[in-house]
């Protein structure tokens, strides 16, 4: 796939590339974080060559690519009329929309073809959206806009020329007027805080996975397990401070990813970080009387090792002042004075205020989480291991899963969200393998296979989820039943999460082994039972005799 040419193409249908604030590709996939949602148009990307599926949940746009075969390269090719041949689809868009005489306008923007007709009815839009070159189709007030892409000009100039029209000046999507301020409601003031943290925290995972598996390591290593390291060998020690550096340095790698996230310099993030770990401002949070003063301003210190919302709320507030700083210093003055002002500014109301503010506020989403499981225990598990996947398909889940971070990060310890997340992978899992053996169309049966591979090693879930379960529906009782059935025994067994899954796939168990030998026996046998429940379930259960004959025909 070439990535420059498929972006040209993907920016138009999510409102530009000044739009975007994060675009990563990640092996078969292309992460993009969005600025405003509302300008993406998710079904058009799900029709651009080679995707294979496009999820817009909040702000973060997930795009799954296929590996194209030979075959698929050459349709990728008509799709983004790399044939050249324009006429030949301006005849066949003519042909499917009533004709020349049906036309009363025709114009262009960058990638769509803009149609008003004379009898909107003649306008056949599934045979439109089967044209070779054609992505989408939509319909704004009375005008049909055909989704084409980049070479929408040369299919204009084609089209004019098969029906006479006298071409139209190009238009402009993004005038240059200033834009009309949209108002602020809850909604969006919700959206971008659940954005702001997501992609804050979810940015240090890499740091945490790494020091998660060294931790795995030293679990089944060291003396809790196989003893084959004693506690104080060199080997055992080092493999321990990783893991310990990796949870509390939080502050620091924390103040650098929300930094990022809201245009302020990712170094001076750091530096945030680092004042609320300052050695010394620890050892005065763990005296007898933590009171301090900044600039003659009372405040309480904190031990803000290994914490995330301290830092989130301070370097939030830092970011204003130096935006402020950026904007009021001559250019020749910033580069010295912008970090200094703005720490100048924003000392007392980090550690007097926002910081506090944060201890607070960390401690009492970890008291709700814990609170409403300790209430409903068992039942609150089982029902979130059960239907967790209805909360992904409906994007509640980051919501959700935003706060349970908070919670792990803070505390190393998620008996509920993670956990259901975690079974979730392996009920995925066991439903594809099952689908791959019982499925007869041998088309079918390849893409289920396939889907298994991806999910148990690439940890890509959602090809199985909507390329299976979402399409027959019948495979969803496999993945509630398995989902249930481990819930139930994590329940009884206390089984935890105690970092940040390493990965989607099968390594997703790693994150459930506690110190204990006894937490990576039932961790495992949790992943395991949700595995094999849902396996067996969805190949005697999932697949009744209606829906193969609907997937043989």
């Amino acid at each position: 796939m070439d990535r420059e040419q498929f972006l040209q193409q993907l920016f138009p249908l999510i409102g530009g590339k000044d739009n975007t604030s994060l675009c990563e590709f990640q092996r078969d996939s292309l992460y993009v974080t969005l600025k405003d949602a509302g300008l993406a148009e998710e079904d058009a990307v799900q029709n651009l060559p080679g995707v294979v599926s496009a999820q817009l949940r909040r702000s973060r746009l997930t795009i799954r690519f296929k590996a194209p075969t030979k075959c698929e390269e050459a349709a990728v090719m008509a799709k983004t009329n790399a044939n050249a041949d324009y006429r030949a689809l301006a005849k066949a868009i003519i042909e499917n929309i009533g004709g020349k005489s049906n036309i009363t306008f025709a114009a262009h923007c960058m990638t769509r073809l803009r149609l008003n007709l004379q009898d909107e009815s003649k306008f056949d839009t599934d045979k439109v959206k089967a044209i070779p070159g054609v992505i989408n189709v939509n319909k704004v007030g009375q005008q049909f806009q055909i989704i084409i892409g980049p070479g929408v000009e040369k299919v204009y100039d084609a089209f004019c020329a098969e029906t006479g029209l006298t071409p139209e000046a190009a238009i402009d999507e993004n005038p240059d007027t200033k834009p009309q301020k949209e108002p602020i409601t809850v909604k969006k003031v919700f959206s971008a805080i659940l954005d702001y943290l997501s992609v804050s925290m979810f940015s240090v995972a890499p740091v945490l996975m790494a020091g998660g598996l060294f931790r795995c390591i030293t679990v089944i290593f060291g003396p809790n397990m196989l003893n084959l390291m004693a506690a104080d060998s060199n080997l055992y020690v080092a493999l321990t401070a990783v893991y310990n550096a990796s949870f509390y340095f939080l502050p620091l790698f924390v103040g650098y990813t929300a930094a990022k996230k809201l245009g302020m310099t990712p170094i001076l993030g750091m530096l945030v970080g680092a004042i609320l770990i300052e050695p010394s401002l620890l050892a005065l949070a763990g005296g007898e009387n933590p009171a301090f003063s900044v600039y003659g301003v009372p405040c309480t210190l904190f031990d803000y090792s290994s914490t995330i919302m301290p830092a989130l709320l301070s370097v939030w507030f830092v970011s204003l002042i130096e935006k402020f700083f950026k904007k009021a210093l001559p250019q020749v003055l910033q580069t010295s004075f912008t970090p200094f002002l703005t720490f100048v500014v924003s000392l007392p109301f980090v550690l007097c205020f926002f910081a506090p503010i944060g201890n607070y506020l960390g401690n009492l989403i970890c008291d709700a989480i814990m609170a409403f499981y300790n209430t409903f225990g068992l039942v609150a598990l089982v029902l979130m291991c059960t239907f967790s996947l209805v909360l992904t398909i409906s994007g509640m889940h980051v919501a959700l899963g935003t706060l349970s971070a908070v919670q792990l990060l803070t505390t190393a310890y998620d008996p509920f969200f993670f956990v259901a997340g975690i079974t979730s992978n392996f009920t995925i899992m066991g439903m594809c393998l099952a689908s791959a053996l019982k499925l007869k169309n041998k088309s079918a049966r390849a893409e289920a296979a396939g889907y298994f591979v991806a999910s148990s090693l690439g940890g890509v879930t959602e090809p199985g989820l909507y390329g299976l379960a979402m399409k027959y529906k019948t495979p969803f009782v496999g993945l509630f039943a398995g989902g249930a059935a481990a819930g139930l025994y994590a329940g009884l067994t206390s089984t935890a999460c105690h970092m940040l899954p390493p990965a989607s796939n099968f390594l997703s168990c790693l994150a459930m082994f506690g110190d204990t030998t006894a937490s990576v026996i039932n961790a495992v046998i949790t992943c395991a039972i949700a595995f094999v429940i849902s396996c067996v379930v969805t190949y005697f259960f999932g697949y009744p005799k209606k829906t193969l004959d609907q997937i043989e025909k």
